[in-house]
């Protein structure tokens, strides 16, 4: 059996048994963001910069359907395709190996359908319930907010169950219902880990959002704030391949580094 590749050594956080605790996850979201920040910044920059060129020249009315849709699909397209090498990206990573570009997108193109499908089932699913309780609250007279309030709750909690999907569908070559029956098992006693972890990062990038708000100059604090923006896409790919790492060796009662060179063997 040939031995796992030692990781990047300033990947600490991501050695030796799983730990299910949300401060780990974030803390070797960072590390792995530490060991690639030049690629992972730049496709979380090629994930947005169509839907901000989008924003900042409007379509014009009198275009004809077909190019106006193509162009609106553009941003999804050039998100969804980010977020998929970015995956493969930190698998490679985690398994000390690196990879050519080519490589890397032929990996992620093979498995964009799939993993579009899993993100719009999981999607929906947390949109249907929220929309449910929408409509309950409208008729629950004064008991709307509660019945608001556990709407969110349970919108939340199939998010959390859902979250690995992506990259199930990516590492494990599985449609989007098998990817999402797959990210459910392994979130079932762990939801609020995931949710707690996704939170935790948020509000990392929040402070950093507030600090940039500060900024007098408009066209640096424009600037900053749409770095951040980049920052929050790749850091959340990251940190959903870290979860799902951790959760699938804590499965198969695997150190994290043998689970990282089993999954970088898959995808090449």
């Amino acid at each position: 059996m040939p031995r796992p590749r030692e990781l990047p050594s300033r990947i600490v956080s991501l050695r030796g048994r799983p730990r299910l605790d949300s401060n780990a996850w974030v803390a070797g979201t960072f590390q792995i963001f530490r060991a690639r920040p030049c690629s992972a910044l730049f496709l979380g920059l090629c994930a947005l910069a169509p839907s901000w060129w989008l924003a900042d020249h409007p379509l014009p009315d009198d275009l004809p359907t077909a190019p106006h849709l193509l162009l609106t699909l553009v941003p999804l397209v050039a998100s969804l395709l980010a977020e998929a090498l970015l995956l493969v990206l930190v698998m490679h990573t985690l398994a000390g190996q690196r990879t050519s570009a080519l490589r890397l997108l032929l990996t992620a193109l093979t498995r964009l359908p799939a993993i579009a499908a899993a993100i719009l089932l999981r999607t929906l699913a947390w949109l249907t319930i929220l929309a449910l309780a929408l409509l309950a609250a409208d008729h629950a007279g004064e008991f709307a907010t509660l019945v608001l309030f556990a709407g969110v709750v349970i919108a939340l909690g199939i998010s959390s169950s859902y979250a690995l999907a992506p990259v199930i569908a990516l590492c494990e070559r599985a449609g989007p219902l098998r990817a999402l029956a797959a990210s459910a098992e392994l979130t079932h006693d762990l939801r609020l880990t995931v949710l707690k972890s996704r939170l935790k990062l948020f509000l990392l990038i929040a402070v950093l959002g507030l600090l940039a708000g500060a900024v007098h100059t408009a066209p640096l604090r424009g600037l900053l704030q749409r770095a951040l923006e980049a920052l929050w896409f790749s850091l959340g790919a990251i940190l959903t391949a870290v979860a799902y790492l951790h959760l699938r060796a804590r499965a198969r009662r695997q150190r994290l580094e043998a689970a990282a060179a089993e999954i970088s063997a898959q995808l090449t």
